[in-house]
């Protein structure tokens, strides 16, 4: 999960520089302005990436520290019987 940022960021930055490249061929523009357009825009595009993933990443943690923090669980004993003493079955019985 610490690697949410890098993954995000490459795939924003490859699918940036994928798409802009394929834009800027199809329009017409000449190949090395399509390339510095591309790289332009995976460089551009890995840095939101990387944004967006930190704060996906946070968002996480901390609704996972919340949720650790409201549903505990109560200790076995307690649950068993609020006085401490746990009953206990000699043998079963048919009913």
């Amino acid at each position: 999960m610490q690697d949410a940022p890098k993954v995000t960021g490459a795939v924003l930055g490859l699918a940036g520089f994928t798409i802009a490249l394929v834009v800027a061929l199809l329009s017409g523009v000449p190949s090395i302005d399509a390339l510095l357009r591309a790289i332009f825009c995976a460089v551009l595009c890995n840095i939101i990436g990387h944004l967006i993933g930190w704060v996906g990443r946070r968002v996480i943690d901390e609704f996972i520290e919340s949720y650790v923090r409201e549903h505990t669980v109560p200790e076995a004993i307690e649950v068993a019987a609020p006085d401490g003493s746990i009953p206990l079955v000699d043998e079963a019985k048919d009913i």
